[in-house]
């Protein structure tokens, strides 16, 4: 427990004789991989092996797919893990799939230099948080150079001061922030009351969950407001309410 892996490990869940040939692939290109011989059983495992990607065989996105990928992604040990679907079609049973992040695609049949193409995009979309000038918490991802800030592969738009403000929960994840600290961040700004934090709070958390996903910005009553794994559920139906609102 605990060992240093010297080859990125990928689990692999699906029907047998499909997933024993990817496995032949994957390891004749350098990785160590795990299989799951049905997707039912691919989140238990994934919890325990931790893999450093999901790879799930389904022929369609129906139901026990989505239910696979949600359990993967609200298991606060497996969410981080990327998700790669190999599938026949893109038709879903329901209108509105699980939110799944991060996750991806590829349509079946498919070559296999275009698995490992995929592969390693994901592999390399992950381990971009070494980089100091990236921040990542989750799906929610900070470019430092750039100025950018992502939800998965959305990009999302911030103003300065909430940018800062965003910047700062990152670079400390779960650990609370009071809202003093937080205002030290934007301190060269007109509005300088504590409680301009709870209105710059309430845009972030809109502009990071407005197509419908998880709010990882909890509130600590009383204290401030930290990032973690355990969404702040009254943050999300607030926001949940508003997109109704605009939306109807």
């Amino acid at each position: 427990m605990g060992a240093v892996r010297s080859k990125s490990l990928i689990l692999l869940a699906g029907e047998t004789g499909f997933i024993g040939l990817l496995k032949y692939i994957v390891e004749d290109n350098g990785y160590s991989c795990i299989l799951a011989d049905d997707l039912s059983g691919a989140p238990a495992l994934a919890a325990a092996e931790r893999p450093d990607l999901i790879a799930l065989d389904a022929n369609q996105l129906d139901g026990q797919a989505e239910a696979v990928c949600d359990r993967i992604y609200q298991d606060p040990i497996t969410r981080p893990i990327p998700v790669l679907i190999m599938t026949a079609t893109l038709v879903r049973s329901t209108e509105r799939a699980p939110p799944i992040e991060p996750a991806s695609v590829i349509l079946k049949p498919f070559l296999p230099e275009a698995f490992l193409d995929r592969i390693h995009g994901l592999l390399r979309q992950t381990s971009a948080p070494a980089s100091t000038n990236v921040l990542r918490f989750a799906d929610i991802i900070m470019e430092l150079e750039a100025h950018r800030v992502y939800r998965g592969r959305r990009s999302v738009s911030l103003a300065p001061i909430e940018y800062r403000i965003l910047q700062q929960l990152l670079q400390h994840p779960r650990k609370v922030l009071s809202r003093g600290r937080i205002l030290a961040t934007v301190r060269d700004e007109a509005n300088a009351a504590l409680r301009s934090v709870d209105v710059h709070i309430s845009r972030i958390r809109k502009a990071l969950c407005g197509q419908g996903e998880p709010n990882h910005i909890r509130t600590v009553r009383g204290i401030g407001y930290l990032v973690d794994a355990g969404p702040d559920n009254a943050g999300t139906r607030a926001v949940r309410s508003h997109s109704a609102r605009a939306g109807g």
